[in-house]
């Protein structure tokens, strides 16, 4: 919950100013009780959800499921206190591109670095989730660390104009 509060704190300030002085404004205006009764609540109750809709537009990294098949464009792993906590992807569908804030786990870190050597040879790297097939073999993880990457030339590009391997 810190994590979310912290950044919005300037944005939630603004937003209470903001909300103070409608409020005062409303309730000092010569408009009917009845308008000042509904606008006033509704200032307060819409004030609530502007710090929600701020923090999607930003761009911070957001606590979701990747999807099933993404363009890895890049990632980072969060190092917190010497140790591994999370790992931020920054990756892309048809309709967009989004920041997301994995759990660690080290067959991602794997599989994100395999797309981030693909990318270094000029390839698209696309992470598609497993089935749930796919075993674990006994290591821990879930189903989110199932994940593989493909690499394939880059958009606009046929087989046969990809380089030589």
């Amino acid at each position: 919950m810190r994590e979310l509060l912290e950044p919005l704190l300037p944005i939630i300030l603004i937003t209470l100013g903001v909300v103070a002085t409608a409020v005062w404004v409303f309730l000092q205006s010569k408009a009917s009780p009845v308008i000042k009764f509904i606008l006033v609540p509704a200032t307060i109750l819409g004030s609530l959800f502007v710090p929600l809709f701020v923090h999607g537009m930003l761009g911070f990294s957001v606590k979701l499921q990747l999807p099933k098949e993404v363009n890895v464009i890049a990632h980072k792993v969060v190092v917190i206190a010497n140790r591994k906590e999370r790992i931020e992807v920054w990756a892309a569908t048809k309709e967009s591109s989004r920041l997301y804030n994995l759990p660690y786990s080290k067959k991602l870190e794997e599989a994100l670095q395999e797309a981030a050597e693909g990318r270094k040879n000029g390839k698209n790297a696309k992470l598609k989730k497993g089935t749930s097939s796919d075993a674990h073999d006994g290591e821990q993880g879930g189903p989110e660390d199932n994940y593989e990457v493909q690499l394939v030339p880059p958009d606009g590009f046929t087989a046969k104009d990809a380089p030589e391997e």
